[in-house]
């Protein structure tokens, strides 16, 4: 029944919408797997969960886009349907792992880190685009690459504060593996910046790229510095 409704969703409808469909009906299969104790179905609601990201990655993504409203627009708004089913899959399974032990310990540390990355996929497709379709529209190559280098340092800086956002929820939680995933993010936005900011980018949006992220890791390492003298007192 589930094989046939899973087939069924891409002859009924098109585009975007398969990939939300997709989604949904994973996410009602992992709750139902969780209310019933199923482990079939579990595992159903796995492979639902990965051909929908999947297709988000793959088939749903495009960077050749002409001029479009950043957000309010078709590919932003069903990305983010299928971000917040993931996200809320790893929800269920926070829950959940308390009670069972139908799946190891790490499969929702893994479905969180799925959702993290799902997210920044998406916010970094839709600057990136954005910046590229505004460039595409212009004769001028002085103006093609002033638009080029303003979605370098905004992808920098929203990579900046995505993981900072990381950080503090990671903090006020107390969740390790959201700590983590901001460290790594952070790890790649300094690559990013060394190594591709500085090559192509003017002086000036190097230094604002330098600036907002020395800024930031200022105030995270602050953060954890404050974080670690709590513990050992407490301790």
């Amino acid at each position: 029944a589930l094989t046939f409704v899973t087939v069924a969703i891409p002859i009924q409808l098109k585009a975007n919408w398969i990939t939300i469909a997709w989604a949904m009906q994973a996410l009602m299969t992992l709750w139902v797997a969780i209310r019933i104790g199923s482990t079939r179905l579990l595992i159903t609601s796995y492979a639902l969960l990965i051909l929908a990201v999947g297709k988000l990655f793959v088939w749903d993504t495009y960077f050749a886009r002409a001029i479009f409203t950043p957000v309010l627009n078709k590919y932003f708004l069903s990305s983010l349907v299928v971000t917040a089913c993931v996200f809320l899959a790893a929800y269920l399974h926070r829950g959940w792992k308390a009670e069972s032990r139908m799946v190891p310990r790490f499969v929702d540390v893994v479905v969180l880190i799925l959702a993290i990355v799902t997210l920044w996929w998406v916010f970094s497709v839709e600057t990136i685009t954005y910046f590229f379709a505004h460039a595409s529209a212009l004769k001028d190559y002085d103006e093609y690459r002033h638009q080029l280098w303003l979605g370098q340092m905004a992808l920098s800086v929203l990579w900046t504060f995505y993981a900072a956002l990381l950080a503090a929820i990671g903090f006020v939680r107390r969740s390790a593996p959201i700590r983590w995933a901001a460290l790594a993010l952070f790890g790649v936005t300094v690559v990013k910046v060394m190594f591709i900011d500085v090559a192509q980018l003017r002086q000036l949006y190097r230094i604002v790229a330098f600036l907002v992220l020395g800024v930031v890791l200022l105030v995270v390492a602050w953060g954890y510095h404050k974080a670690f003298r709590r513990k050992e007192s407490l301790s």
